[in-house]
């Protein structure tokens, strides 16, 4: 069991490493070039607030001053971070507290400007991958979101 849990950990960050060299790497370069038109803010759509949605927002965020203008927007239907992999050790009582199993999402990304970070309490309904849209609906009513990029990362359901 303990196997599976490291692989599919390690699969995990693979994934995430791809994605984030993926995006800064080859689409966020700085402009070297002062006779180039200045870069046009990127919106960057992520599907998913659980491991790979948060981590991969977190990395994006961190990188930022090498990324160029952006902004995350991060769609969940959930204000918690569930930590599932410490859920056994939750059924037992005094093991670990309900305050480290389930994390406020909004609380982890206070420390990123409101210009970069975006968290929609939504669910996504459709997508339009030609048009770069996203429906999206939940507290907010009805929205479509417009992405340069979108990640999703809304687990293995």
């Amino acid at each position: 069991m303990l196997y599976i849990v490291r692989l599919a950990a390690s699969t995990l960050r693979q994934a995430i490493n791809v994605v984030f060299h993926f995006l800064t790497g080859s689409h966020f370069q700085q402009i070297q070039n002062s006779t180039l038109k200045p870069r046009t803010m990127k919106n960057i759509v992520i599907l998913g607030g659980s491991y790979a949605g948060i981590s991969t927002a977190h990395r994006i965020l961190k990188q930022a001053a090498k990324t160029g203008p952006f902004k995350i927007t991060l769609v969940s239907p959930n204000t918690h971070f569930y930590w599932n992999m410490a859920s056994p050790r939750g059924l037992i009582p005094g093991q670990l507290a309900d305050e480290k199993l389930f994390q406020p999402i909004a609380t982890g990304f206070k420390q990123y400007p409101a210009s970069q970070f975006e968290s929609i309490l939504a669910s996504a309904d459709s997508l339009d991958i030609e048009a770069q849209k996203v429906e999206i609906s939940g507290l907010i009513g009805n929205k479509t979101l417009d992405y340069d990029f979108l990640i999703i990362a809304t687990g293995s359901r």
